[in-house]
C-alpha cells in the first residue's frame, strides 16, 4: 500500500495547511492440512505460510504568510496500523509415509510486516 497526502496555502497575511494521512490494514494468511483422515505421502510434507504486508505513507503540509506581517501555520498527521495474523497447521488429521525413505513433516509460519511513514510540514510568515 502507498499513501500520499499533500496541502499547500498561500496567503497576503495568513496561511494555513494541513495533511493527514491514514491506513489501516488486515492481513490474514492461513496454510493448512485439516480434517484428512489418511494422507499418503511418499516423502517430505510441507505447510508454509508467509505474509508481507508493506506500507509507505507520506504527508505534508507548506503554508506561506507573505504580507508585510504575515504568518504561516502547518501540521501534518501519519497514522499507519496493521494487524496481521500468520497461521501454518496441521489438524485433526492423519499422514502416512508410504515411501521406503524417511519423509520430513516441516510446518512453518513467516510474518514480516514493514512500515515506512514520512510526514513533514513547512510554514513560513513574512514581515
Amino acid at each position: 500500500n502507498v499513501l500520499v497526502a499533500g496541502a499547500g496555502a498561500f496567503g497576503g497575511k495568513v496561511g494555513i495547511g494541513a495533511a493527514a494521512a491514514y491506513s489501516d490494514i488486515e492481513d490474514n494468511t492461513t496454510a493448512a492440512i485439516s480434517n484428512v483422515a489418511d494422507m499418503q505421502h511418499g516423502g517430505d510434507v510441507t505447510v508454509n505460510a508467509e505474509s508481507d504486508a508493506s506500507t509507505i505513507s507520506a504527508s505534508a503540509a507548506v503554508a506561506v504568510g507573505a504580507g508585510q506581517s504575515g504568518f504561516g501555520i502547518a501540521g501534518t498527521l501519519s497514522l499507519n496500523f496493521i494487524g496481521s495474523s500468520t497461521t501454518a497447521q496441521i489438524d485433526n488429521s492423519s499422514l502416512t509415509n508410504t515411501s521406503t525413505t524417511a519423509g520430513d513433516v516441516k510446518v512453518t509460519a513467516t510474518d514480516a510486516e514493514n512500515i515506512f511513514g514520512l510526514a513533514g510540514d513547512f510554514a513560513f510568515g513574512g514581515g
